[in-house]
């Protein structure tokens, strides 16, 4: 066995480290605030084995396990909702008031579950309203027209075309907000199927005589069962195990089950991709003080002249070093995942204005500005210090970052370990659910911030005036390309350790600020932020850097250039400036706004109002009226628009779901339906065995749809059940529901796949070269700035605004490229499979040439 010495694991979120903060400021960078190895890592290498468990007891606890993830909070939370709606048609009461649409209000559970943030519920509430509202209105506004041409012995021919057409008008509108908006905010998407669920049950039904006369309460009755399910869900969020926003964001809440599959996007999370990447850059070739490394470094002869032992032990620790490598870009990569995620969360918790994070959205505001600057430099951080150590570790011709590290290891060290130690006490400020209630233990905490930002400063003028002197000395050496690397490597720690200074006095400035709202209230706080600002306000909404940047006390408003148009269908969200209409001329005008035109935005809702028209048709026409409305073909509508995705993957997945789902739930409803067929209470009991496992499914694994799709068609099929329909005469069993229900939805689902196959296509392999041809587009315009830059003399605050805005729009468009790969395994192509490795390279090196232009504008 080798005498190698075991390298030192990371315990960076271990709390006791935190108390070297304040104890020890400087240390030199020869002390390691790290712990020693676990007693998992330890105990192979005493040649022990892990205690195993007899393979009954493994079996009992993995389900044990399982049944706990099925029991979670979420899952419970949902069904309870989803039981309290079924009410609805189980009570006589509710029943006999809503009739046969009172199945809408468990449906409603289904687009609308409450195991979501209050914000988000707010946002779907408000979704809810608007979806139904705009539906409810023109169903009714086409029913008035139909029946005032009936009364006045008009063309009824022409009420129809009227009705049809304002069908076609609003599913056109519709789709086009899900295409521009849906993806982003899923509420919005759902309240567009509100919509269209409201629309399509009644428009439709108009032309038959037999079902005019129930119109008008079938209207009402389907608007308030949506309504009445969402506002069960709404109140079922707020009152069982709320969860807000802003706690999620903080990380206050403990829920006992972890998501599996969802990505945590909170600021200890944040903090902790922060962390991680700090403590696998000290454990990287060049800032490893082992004296191993000056060992294999300072050999000049190769592998071959070292013993055995050595040569085994050189290739463990150069394996150990490309782990490092491969750790930090998934950490890089990770964190701007994490980093695009928190968006999501941050506009949820503008919904909750009762929130302490909404009242200190100010500050809260300044951190997640560092957190978006120091993304801007990790990935050049990261880039440069693997460049160095392969240069060192593969080439004989390094003496000019030999004599760098050499010279620089204990300030550059210890400013490293600074860094870690103020992530490990941040994240324990966030971990925690509150400030410690005694006086005494606050000024402890602010004391230690201050001590920590001190700390920090320390470090960080201490590596500045080492570095400048050693750069003088390497530079009036021999010149080498190894110099490019040290300094971009330099710029980058700076700045890393700038924003450090700035997310610590961030913090500090928060805590600050939570204790006097303890000590005057929230009232006496609110009013003196309306004092201080001027009644300016601020939110949590969008990106924070350059818009609120712009808005600091001080900066010039005649100064400051013409703020970029956020433009949705743009991959980088930045569109022509809002100045440059006046100075164009009118043809080129006149050729902007007929490009819209070819946007795939446009082209899509235009297919899918064409095709929903044509679907409702036969509708209108007398031959197939009847047997449209028997098999209530409206629901091959709703399941045509709810497939329909801007992308063909995205459509073909979807279609797929639609089908799996549909068919599972219609069996299992025709099953209980007619086992329980006199049995309402054994239907509603079984309902809640049903609807436990499905929301599962749909909360917390990777096939969401498939359980939302069937617990859906259980729902529609099950409790769709009326008696006698008063239109065609009939009584529908629970098998012939099923049968309809199965055979509309499968119509739609062929029709949305064909049209999204041939008509206008849009592929998301498209949608990828597309994307990334805007994204080089706009990487040439940073180039040109970076070059304008070194050609001018100074460059005002404005132009660093638009630096940081562009740069991070830019990274996080190539984080949202990446999301699109997967969908490209559900567009099968003649030529053979789609080739994501290589993409995936692309937008690799794609961040890697943005991690040099920000190198190049910190350098200048």
């Amino acid at each position: 066995m080798s005498n190698r010495q075991l390298p030192p694991r990371p315990e960076l979120w271990d709390d006791t480290s935190v108390v070297t903060v304040v104890v020890t400021e400087d240390n030199g960078g020869e002390g390691n605030p790290d712990m020693g190895p676990s007693a998992e890592e330890i105990r192979p290498l005493l040649g022990g084995q892990s205690p195993s468990r007899p393979h009954i007891w493994q079996t009992a606890l993995n389900t044990l396990s399982r049944l706990r993830d099925v029991l979670a909070e979420r899952t419970i939370k949902a069904t309870v909702a989803y039981m309290l709606a079924t009410l609805a048609t189980f009570v006589e009461v509710s029943h006999s008031r809503l009739g046969a649409v009172s199945y809408l209000a468990a449906v409603a559970i289904l687009f609308f579950h409450p195991a979501r943030t209050v914000g988000a519920m707010v946002e779907a509430l408000l979704c809810c309203i608007v979806g139904l509202g705009t539906g409810f209105l023109v169903a009714l506004g086409c029913l008035e027209l139909v029946e005032h041409y009936e009364k006045k012995e008009k063309n009824i021919f022409e009420a129809h075309i009227i009705a049809l057409g304002t069908l076609c008008v609003l599913t056109f509108v519709l789709a086009h907000i899900r295409a521009k908006w849906g993806t982003a905010r899923p509420a919005i998407a759902t309240g567009c199927t509100l919509c269209h669920i409201l629309s399509f049950m009644t428009i439709t039904q108009m032309s038959n005589p037999k079902a005019l006369p129930v119109l008008p309460s079938k209207i009402v009755r389907t608007a308030l069962s949506l309504f009445l399910g969402t506002l069960i869900s709404f109140t079922t969020c707020c009152l069982v195990w709320p969860r807000t926003a802003a706690a999620a964001l903080r990380r206050v809440l403990r829920f006992h089950h972890t998501d599996p599959c969802a990505k945590r996007a909170d600021i200890v999370a944040t903090l902790k991709h922060l962390g991680s990447f700090f403590n696998a850059l000290s454990h990287t070739f060049s800032l490893n003080a082992d004296s191993k490394r000056s060992r294999i470094v300072e050999n000049e002869m190769g592998l071959e002249s070292l013993p055995s032992a050595h040569v085994h032990e050189s290739l463990n620790y150069a394996a150990s070093i490309a782990s490092q490598h491969e750790e930090l870009q998934s950490l890089v990569k990770n964190h701007q995942s994490t980093l695009l995620h928190l968006e999501t969360v941050r506009y949820e918790v503008a919904f909750e204005p009762t929130t302490s994070m909404f009242m200190h959205r100010e500050d809260y505001k300044r951190i997640m500005e560092s957190v978006e600057r120091l993304t801007q430099h990790l990935g050049g951080l990261k880039t440069s210090i693997i460049q160095i150590d392969e240069k060192v570790a593969l080439s004989s011709n390094h003496q000019a970052l030999t004599d760098f590290m050499d010279k620089m290891g204990p300030s550059l060290r210890r400013l490293v370990v600074v860094c870690k130690q103020a992530l490990v006490m941040l994240h324990h400020v966030f971990n925690e659910s509150r400030l410690p209630a005694r006086r005494h233990s606050s000024a402890i905490l602010m004391s230690a911030l201050s001590a920590l930002g001190d700390s920090l400063s320390s470090a960080l003028v201490d590596f500045d005036a080492s570095q400048r002197k050693v750069l003088i000395d390497i530079y009036e050496g021999p010149i080498n390309e190894d110099v490019f690397l040290v300094f971009f490597f330099v710029y980058a720690l700076l700045e890393v350790g700038n924003e450090m200074v700035k997310m610590v006095d961030a913090v500090r400035s928060l805590k600050e600020h939570v204790i006097e709202r303890r000590e005057v209230g929230r009232v006496m706080v609110w009013w003196r932020q309306r004092v201080r600002r001027g009644d300016r306000g601020g939110g949590l909404l969008g990106s924070s850097s350059a818009a609120a940047r712009n808005h600091r006390p001080g900066r010039s408003r005649s100064r400051r250039r013409a703020k970029p148009r956020i433009d949705p269908s743009h991959p980088t969200g930045v569109g022509r400036r809002d100045g440059e209409n006046e100075e164009e001329p009118l043809v080129v005008r006149l050729w902007y706004f007929f490009r819209k035109f070819k946007k795939f935005e446009f082209l899509f809702a235009l297919k899918t109002a064409i095709t929903v028209t044509l679907m409702a048709l036969p509708a209108f026409l007398e031959p197939t009226q009847a047997l449209y409305y028997d098999f209530r073909m409206h629901w091959a509508l709703t399941s045509f628009v709810a497939i329909m995705t801007p992308s063909v993957g995205g459509t073909n997945a979807a279609g797929l779901y639609r089908i799996l789902g549909t068919l599972g739930g219609a069996a299992t409803a025709a099953a209980v339906g007619w086992v329980f067929a006199t049995s309402p209470l054994g239907q509603f009991c079984f309902s809640a065995m049903v609807a436990l496992p499905s929301f599962y499914v749909f909360l917390n694994s990777k096939y969401p749809k498939i359980g939302q799709i069937f617990l859906l068609t259980y729902t529609a099929v099950l409790l769709n059940l009326s008696g006698k329909d008063p239109v065609t005469g009939k009584n529908y069993s629970v098998v012939d529901i099923a049968v309809r229900r199965a055979t509309a939805v499968s119509v739609g689902v062929v029709i949305g796949l064909f049209v999204s196959w041939y008509i206008w296509p849009y592929t998301a392999r498209k949608a990828l070269r597309i994307n990334l041809a805007h994204i080089f587009f706009d990487m040439g315009i940073i180039y040109g700035k970076v070059v304008d830059l070194f050609e001018s003399d100074d460059m005002p605050p404005e132009s660093l605004d638009e630096f940081l805005e562009l740069e991070l729009r830019l990274r996080l468009a190539l984080v949202k490229q990446r999301e699109l790969l997967p969908q490209t395994r559900h567009e099968p192509r003649l030529v053979g499979e789609f080739p994501t490795h290589v993409y995936g390279k692309i937008i690799d090196t794609a961040g890697e040439i943005l991690d040099k232009f920000v190198a190049m504008r910190v350098a200048l």
